[in-house]
């Protein structure tokens, strides 16, 4: 099942856009939501993997660009939590 934007917003975490990527929201909790949209995409929560084991990273694509952003950069830049 996917997530729907609706459905996401309302838990209790603060979403906000991700600067540069319009297509994406971050939440307090460390969450990306890519909205629905372009190039054919439902939408829907963005999965992370981990790298090393420990580290939760996610792909946000732009046009034709991918850019690689570990969560915790991504919750500093929006939000300036420092999670690390």
């Amino acid at each position: 099942m996917t997530a729907t934007l609706e459905r996401v917003m309302t838990t209790k975490e603060t979403w906000k856009a991700i600067p540069g990527f319009e297509s994406y929201l971050l939440s307090s909790e460390g969450r990306v939501f890519r909205l629905p949209g372009g190039s054919g995409t439902t939408g829907g929560i963005v999965k992370p993997w981990l790298v090393a084991g420990r580290w939760p990273r996610v792909c946000l694509c732009q046009g034709q660009v991918k850019t690689y952003y570990y969560i915790s950069k991504l919750l500093k830049l929006v939000f300036g939590i420092d999670a690390a």
